[in-house]
Formats: structure tokens, C-alpha cells, sequence
């Protein structure tokens, strides 16, 4: 029995087997961008929208690769190839977040909320307080860095 197939947008085939090897109807051998072939018939790529490192908004299905290839992502996330990554950060010590910011607020990797003893956040970054000493400088000698709580200190 011959097997029909046609080709069209969207879900339809792009281009079809070759008659002597449909096994069933509609039976594709390429999809449109956007679809992949699962069997013998064409898949949308599909793309669920939610938290975390779920979309925030999907790529059109035409220019969709993968499954859940996002277009943008949710706050304190950014789009990694296809995908939704957190942005990460560390704590620690010396210039290391002491604490970091909420995920939702982070704008960057390592986004700091509060610095260690001796250090303040710059930019979203912890930078150590600075001391200089010498002929026209403000200080003859600075304290330990983990002990300044300024500049000049």
C-alpha cells in the first residue's frame, strides 16, 4: 500500500521519505525549523515558561533548536546557549562576598549584598578599602585591612 504524505508549515513535513520507505502515512523525512522528527512525523520543539532557571520567555517557535530554548530569562538568571543559568556567587574571605544578594536581585556572577571586615562593595564587587601613608598622605600608618571600616584608615 502507498502511503501518502504532503508538505506545509508548521508541523507538517518539510519534505517527505521517499515512497519505498514510508512506513505510515505523512510520513516526513525533514521538518520546519522550529520541529524536530520523532519516527516518522514532525515534533515541536516544545517551551515552558515558569521560575528559576525555567524561561522567562520563549524563542519563537520558528527559531527554536532545542527543547526549552529561551528567548529571555527570569531575574537573577541570564540565557547560557539555549538555557537559563543562575548567576553565581561565592562567599568568603578577603575580597569574597560575605554575603550575596538574593538570587532574584543578582544582576552578575558574584554579586555581593556585604563585604568582609576591611572591604566595601563596589559595583556589585567587594574592593578593599585602601590606606596610603607617606609625604601627602592622610595616614602615617594604617591599620590591618580587616580592620578598616574607611578609606584612610
Amino acid at each position: 500500500e502507498a502511503y501518502g504524505c504532503s508538505t506545509g508549515d508548521g508541523p507538517s513535513c518539510a519534505s517527505c521519505a521517499e515512497q519505498r520507505l514510508r512506513t505510515t502515512e505523512g510520513h516526513c523525512a525533514t521538518c520546519n525549523p522550529g520541529y524536530f522528527l520523532k519516527g516518522a512525523q514532525c515534533q515541536v520543539y516544545a517551551c515552558v515558561t515558569g521560575a528559576g532557571t525555567q524561561c522567562a520567555s520563549c524563542r519563537p517557535i520558528p527559531d527554536r533548536r532545542v527543547d526549552s530554548h529561551c528567548a529571555t530569562c527570569n531575574p537573577g538568571y541570564e540565557i547560557e546557549g539555549q538555557f537559563c543559568q543562575a548567576f553565581d556567587c561565592t562567599t568568603g574571605s578577603g575580597t569574597d562576598c560575605r554575603t550575596c544578594m538574593l538570587q532574584v536581585d543578582r544582576t552578575m556572577h558574584g554579586h555581593c549584598a556585604t563585604c568582609n571586615a576591611g572591604y566595601a562593595v563596589s559595583d556589585g564587587f567587594c574592593q578593599a578599602l585602601r590606606c596610603s601613608t607617606g609625604d601627602r598622605s592622610m595616614c602615617a600608618t594604617c591599620v590591618a585591612q580587616s580592620e578598616r571600616t574607611m578609606e584612610n584608615h
